[in-house]
């Protein structure tokens, strides 16, 4: 097992804490993180000097350095989806989109719209759900980490099952239960380290056009792995 050092791992639980909280205070981070006053302020202020966290009023929030960085990560990702994106379009006549994973919640970064009918979906980047609430969201879900998965569920109990399923065939369909009138399906996109993202067909909830694509679901999880094996190549 690799030495771990204390106080590194001390800061990154705090950006953790705080990232799922969305804020924080000083008490509130020695509380929940079991960690004396002194060494809690000492961590925050380490952050805070570095870019990563941000103080208002003795309130800490994630800091821009950090944003930066996953910015950085959304590129990568963009990168090495959007000639996969394109091709799927041009062989489904249908809008694509790329959506990641944003700690409990999904974001969509990237679309590429299709032209080709005259009702078309809009799926613009920034459109953040909790992560169960999303097609997308469910299939990245699904091929989390177990102890992940739990923690994601929560009360949800019901939704186990639609995950078990999810994870038998590989990817996810059905209507969004947060833009109405809009179908999806999406595929896994891989890294070193786990399943980060997903590449979404959308539709609107037509029978016809949701059929075309789930026939097509073959090539929806080809442009998934080919993605999934470019990160994987460019991260060795």
């Amino acid at each position: 097992m690799p030495e771990v050092s204390k106080t590194t791992d001390g800061a990154l639980n705090i950006l953790e804490f705080v990232g799922d909280r969305g804020s924080a205070t000083i008490a509130e981070v020695a509380r929940e993180l079991d960690l004396s006053r002194t060494v809690a302020y000492r961590l925050l202020s380490t952050l805070e000097v570095r870019g990563f966290i941000r103080r208002t009023d003795g309130v800490y929030r994630l800091g821009p350095k950090l944003f930066a960085l996953a910015q950085h990560v959304e590129w990568a990702v963009r990168d090495a989806a959007h000639p996969h994106m394109a091709a799927l379009v041009d062989r489904l006549h249908e809008t694509v989109v790329l959506v990641v994973r944003d700690g409990k919640e999904s974001l969509s970064v990237h679309r590429i719209v299709s032209r080709e009918h005259i009702v078309q979906v809009s799926y613009p980047p920034g459109l953040r759900h909790h992560i169960l609430d999303t097609v997308a969201g469910r299939v990245m879900t699904a091929f989390a980490e177990e102890g992940d998965i739990r923690a994601l569920v929560g009360q949800r109990r019901a939704i186990t099952a639609e995950l078990a399923r999810i994870r038998s065939r590989g990817y996810a369909s059905g209507i969004e239960d947060k833009q109405p009138g809009l179908a999806a399906l999406a595929a896994p996109i891989s890294s070193i380290d786990g399943v980060a993202a997903a590449v979404v067909v959308c539709t609107p909830n037509d029978k016809q056009r949701m059929t075309a694509v789930a026939k097509a679901s073959d090539l929806v999880l080809q442009a998934a792995a080919a993605i999934s094996d470019q990160l994987t190549a460019t991260e060795t």
